[in-house]
């Protein structure tokens, strides 16, 4: 009870001590047929006790008892009081009041404790209330952060169950795809919908540049993403520097370390993070995430872009194993072109093409002149070094479109495509004078060799099969060594 209230409580009860007193004192105790009234008016002392009994402690209200026992007295005998004369005290003890008194003064005690209890209990009832309530609160608090927590939980393991399911298809799907493109755009797929990207994109590593070329993307512009040059270092930003050091990296790690922070000035394109796909400690690959709809905790995407970068490493490593076997299939062992049989195959698909736009196709065949005179001279060794020189010069003369093969023995094929016919030959030229021109060393010796081509054309305007634009060709090498060799012929004799 605040003290205020404690003040307004004692002066009540002065005020009403006081007034009872003076009542009481006003009656004449010789009252109506000889009753002594004061008893009965005495029962108006009970106003000061209630008020002590209501407002105040137990110990007060027992100071308010023995308070209404004086005041009582005193109303009663008055002035006498002051005199220890039985016979002026007798009429406290035979008209009851004393007794009244008594009762009182017990009374205050016993319902001032009472009240002090009922008063302690309704408080600690109230503090039980607002401990219920709180508790209550807590409770539904509990209940709520349970709630979110068993449906971020099931989120969770919804989340779990998508990413076993995704990198089980992706385990299950790698091994039958043997061309490393056509793979990375499967491990594109994947990493889209393992981390819900909405931009992801994927470089391959050229080693013998140092460039991360363009693979595949989704969700960036193609003509910016494809315009970049990047490469596998530091000069790149964050997807040089995963490249450069095989090694995870996100905006978050970055953020992190203030020492990297240079790296997010050389991004050439927005990246969330990247993970680089390794074989034997080197990058091969690097997937770069732009943006995603749910953000995963970094060690949780850590650890999925891992599996991923492992399953990719794995299937990458056997489809480039697949590629080298299938590529010694249709190469030459000795000089690196491709063979007779897969030179008839390109041929065919390159005269469907030259044809669908409208392009000249030329076909050289091209003959080493007096092979035969350097092998019985000076060995097989050196026959073998001017095959391998030859080719070298052959396929370094032709641009990437064109095709170059080791026809048979000492001789090798070209087919190119150009706008004209001019063109054509102009190459055809180019690479007997650059033959003629080069030294073939060999220990001590430094010896020249020519070559004989013969070169047939293949426009709208004709229909040859390939068997035919071959042999065609074959007749042009036959007229040049005919004629003096170290020259080139034509078909029909354009």
């Amino acid at each position: 009870m605040s003290m205020q209230n404690k003040i307004l409580a004692w002066v009540a009860i002065g005020l009403s001590l006081i007034i009872v007193t003076s009542v009481v004192m006003t009656i004449d105790p010789a009252g109506a047929k000889g009753l002594d009234l004061r008893g009965l008016f005495m029962f108006l002392y009970l106003i000061p006790i209630g008020f002590s009994v209501f407002f105040l402690s137990s110990i007060e209200s027992l100071f308010t008892g023995v308070a209404v026992m004086l005041f009582g007295a005193y109303a009663v005998l008055g002035q006498q009081l002051l005199f220890l004369n039985y016979a002026k005290w007798q009429p406290l003890l035979s008209t009851g009041i004393m007794w009244q008194l008594l009762t009182f003064l017990i009374l205050s005690s016993l319902a001032g404790f009472l009240s002090e209890r009922l008063r302690s209990q309704s408080v600690r009832s109230k503090d039980s209330a607002l401990q219920m309530e709180d508790t209550s609160a807590k409770l539904q608090e509990e209940k709520v952060r349970f709630l979110s927590q068993q449906k971020r939980y099931s989120e969770d393991i919804n989340h779990l169950s998508s990413f076993v399911i995704t990198l089980s298809d992706l385990a299950k799907e790698i091994p039958s795809v043997l061309d490393v493109k056509e793979l990375l755009k499967l491990v594109l797929g994947k990493a889209v919908k393992l981390f819900q990207a909405t931009s992801c994109v994927i470089f391959y590593v050229d080693e013998a540049s140092n460039k991360l070329v363009y693979a595949c993307s989704v969700g960036y512009d193609y003509n910016e993403i494809t315009d970049l040059r990047l490469s596998a270092d530091d000069e790149s930003g964050i997807a040089g520097w995963c490249a450069k050091n095989a090694k995870f990296l996100s905006m978050d790690e970055i953020e992190r370390n203030p020492h990297m922070a240079d790296l997010l000035r050389q991004n050439k394109f927005p990246i969330m993070f990247c993970q680089p796909i390794v074989q034997r400690g080197k990058s091969v690959a690097v997937i770069c995430v732009g943006e995603v709809e749910n953000k995963l905790e970094e060690k949780e995407l850590m650890r999925v872009a891992l599996i991923l970068s492992n399953l990719s490493a794995i299937a990458i490593e056997n489809a480039k194993f697949v590629e080298k076997m299938k590529e010694l299939t249709l190469r030459d062992g000795l000089t690196g072109l491709y063979n007779h049989r897969h030179f008839y195959e390109l041929l065919e698909e390159m005269m469907k093409q030259a044809r669908q736009h409208g392009l000249i196709l030329g076909v050289f065949l091209i003959d080493i002149d007096h092979f035969k005179k350097f092998n019985d001279t000076y060995g097989h060794q050196l026959g073998d070094l001017i095959l391998q020189e030859t080719a070298k010069i052959v396929q370094e003369g032709i641009s990437e479109a064109d095709v170059s093969a080791r026809y048979g023995g000492e001789e090798f094929a070209v087919i190119c495509v150009r706008q004209d016919i001019s063109a054509i030959k102009a190459l055809a030229e180019n690479l007997r004078k650059t033959t003629e021109a080069a030294v073939f060393k060999h220990g001590s010796l430094a010896l020249n060799v020519t070559i004989s081509l013969g070169v047939s054309f293949y426009d709208l305007k004709t229909s040859f099969a390939v068997s035919e634009l071959v042999k065609y060709s074959d007749d042009a090498l036959y007229k040049a060594k005919e004629s003096g060799r170290n020259k080139v012929c034509y078909y029909g004799g354009n």
